[in-house]
């Protein structure tokens, strides 16, 4: 079987947080173009695709060297129409050749679906979690959603809690495809030396909660005040995180590292005791998938404290590899965090508990597997 030229299809460039895509653009078997961006502005290459891919390239040039306050008021307000638009991507398509679109996150799939349609390209749309949950997110890009459930040759989603969103809001159960993330290999090679550290990596954003985490934390440091967390990661809430620890008198035991690069998380993972995340559905309803650091953080052997709450219910089996609680429960977050800082046996049997039910249940190549699979079975229909 030759290999498919795969058009991939994310908004973010941000590696460090989004490891997953990542992955699916560096481990994948095929031809490979990654679209980056937000419709219509796609880059590719670091180029924007619509300077570089038109039917009529000769004419376009001409209207460029036209004066700019002409082209402005005469040609520029024309560029954004539907046909022009339409016009360049399927002329991007066309010279790429692409034989199937992965498309990540709901709103990629939800700009691409009618296109692809037309066109005849099989359309794989990858949920991650808050394209799913997030009312506001269905409601601004409902029409979208509705072309995916109607013409996406497979829905990929992360968790049976993320399937059932993605049902009620109107996809055919046939087409869902339940594929859980991995972490990578090197995950399994650390050994923790369970030192009275937590850590926390993540985005700092309203569905990780990031300021529960730390107000548990200062309760925890009145029974143990030699213990310490770190928190890597950035996002709109880490300033507000780093103001709230200076309020409650704990900055000089909470390391906000910021975003750093995975193979500078490695070292840090390896002096924690435990994994800790309390996510939480926000009021406007955004919610989680499947949480990588999660997983990543099993996989290392360490024990997770974190919230009943989407995939984490799957991922975390609570008093066998890790602690779960309740939403905003800090008590019971305190309480999870004391109970292994103060038993160092029992983090080691979690620890080791976690690391074979993430090997077992969600190994990067399985998951990658699935997705490889779907893209295989894909055929253009002429």
């Amino acid at each position: 079987m030759s290999e498919k030229n795969i058009l991939i299809i994310t908004p973010s460039t941000n590696a460090i947080s989004e490891t997953f895509i990542h992955a699916h653009i560096e481990m994948l078997n095929g031809n490979k173009t990654v679209l980056y961006g937000y419709y219509p502005n796609y880059i590719c290459e670091n180029k924007q695709i619509r300077f570089f891919y038109r039917r009529n390239k000769l004419w376009y040039k001409i209207k460029k060297l036209i004066p700019y306050f002409l082209y402005e008021k005469y040609i520029l307000p024309n560029e954004g129409r539907e046909a022009v638009i339409e016009e360049y991507i399927t002329e991007f398509l066309k010279q790429k050749k692409i034989d199937v679109i992965l498309a990540e996150y709901g709103t990629s799939g939800a700009h691409i679906s009618k296109l692809a349609h037309k066109l005849n390209i099989p359309l794989i749309v990858h949920f991650h979690g808050v394209d799913a949950h997030h009312e506001q997110y269905f409601l601004k890009n409902k029409e979208g959603y509705l072309e995916i459930f109607k013409n996406a040759k497979n829905i990929i989603s992360v968790s049976n809690c993320m399937t059932q969103r993605l049902i009620s809001i109107g996809a055919q159960p046939s087409t869902i495809i339940l594929n859980p993330y991995g972490p990578r290999a090197y995950f399994y090679d650390i050994r923790p030396k369970y030192t009275d550290t937590f850590i926390a990596i993540g985005r700092f954003a309203e569905t990780k909660a990031p300021g529960i985490t730390l107000l548990a934390f200062e309760k925890v440091l009145r029974v143990y005040p030699q213990a310490k967390l770190i928190m890597i990661g950035d996002g709109p809430l880490r300033e507000s995180c780093i103001n709230l620890a200076e309020a409650l008198k704990i900055s000089s035991k909470v390391n906000f590292t910021g975003a750093i690069q995975h193979e500078d998380i490695l070292p840090l993972i390896e002096q924690a005791c435990c994994f800790v995340q309390h996510s939480i559905t926000t009021i406007d309803g955004d919610s989680e998938g499947t949480p990588v650091a999660i997983l990543e953080a099993q996989a290392a052997g360490l024990p997770v404290i974190a919230t009943r709450h989407a995939g984490i219910l799957e991922a975390v089996v609570h008093e066998y590899t890790g602690i779960l609680v309740d939403e905003k429960d800090i008590q019971a977050m305190t309480e999870g965090m004391l109970r292994l800082l103060s038993d160092k046996e029992l983090c080691l049997t979690m620890g080791a508990n976690a690391r074979e039910h993430i090997r077992k249940n969600y190994a990067i190549e399985k998951h990658l597997s699935c997705i490889q699979t779907l893209i295989d079975n894909c055929n253009i229909e002429n």
